[in-house]
C-alpha cells in the first residue's frame, strides 16, 4: 500500500543526528563555529522539511522532527553568537 505512512521518517533521523553533530562542533574553536553554524541550519531545514512530511501525512512520528529542528535552532543561535563575538574580537 503505497499511500500508507511509512513508520520510519530519515529526514527526520537526518535532523537530529545533523544537530547532535552540529552541537559537538560547539566545542571546537574558531572553525567549529562556522562548522556548527551551517549544521544548525541544516539541521534546523531537516527538522521543518520532517514536521512538513508529518502535516502532509508522509510519516506517523513528528517528535525526531521537532528535536532536530529545535536543536537546530539552538545550535544556529549559539554558533551564532559565538561566530559573532569572535568577529568582533578580532
Amino acid at each position: 500500500m503505497p499511500d500508507e505512512p511509512t513508520p520510519h521518517d530519515a529526514v527526520s533521523v537526518w535532523s537530529t543526528v545533523v544537530a547532535v553533530l552540529a552541537l559537538a562542533f560547539l566545542v571546537i574553536p574558531v572553525i567549529g563555529d562556522v562548522v556548527a553554524l551551517v549544521a544548525g541550519v541544516a539541521a534546523l531545514g531537516l527538522g521543518i522539511a520532517g514536521i512538513r512530511r508529518f502535516e502532509t501525512g508522509r510519516t506517523r512520528r513528528v517528535v525526531v522532527a521537532i528535536v532536530g529542528a529545535v536543536l537546530g535552532l539552538v545550535v544556529t543561535v549559539i554558533a551564532g553568537l559565538m561566530v559573532a563575538v569572535t568577529a568582533a574580537v578580532h
